[in-house]
């Protein structure tokens, strides 16, 4: 990745590469533990750990909405902590409006 911060074309390719690499090193470690926790009712809920990663890194892109306001904002208030989670439970809509 560049100095400046910006992806290039090359960074992608790199960055699959390295992605490729990794999940074929570890294949065979990988096989083991999804085939004993599809087998074990006890150890079952390692197929929750995708599914929950997936789930957090969605939630990230919220989160960095509510540092752009924050910072937009020069202060850290609570309101803009409940204007957000209001968008995130369906309380508000993004105009801000409630709905009922």
């Amino acid at each position: 990745m560049s100095a400046a911060g910006s992806w290039k074309f090359s960074d992608g390719v790199l960055l699959t590469l390295l992605v490729v690499l990794a999940i074929a090193a570890t294949h065979g470690p990988w096989t083991d533990v999804v085939g004993f926790a599809w087998r074990s009712e006890e150890q079952s809920h390692i197929m929750l750990g995708l599914p929950i990663a997936l789930w957090l890194f969605w939630e990230v892109e919220d989160l960095e909405a509510i540092r752009r306001d924050l910072s937009a904002r020069g202060v850290a208030t609570g309101e803009v902590v409940l204007e957000h989670w209001g968008r995130w439970s369906g309380v508000t809509d993004p105009e801000g409006n409630e709905w009922r």
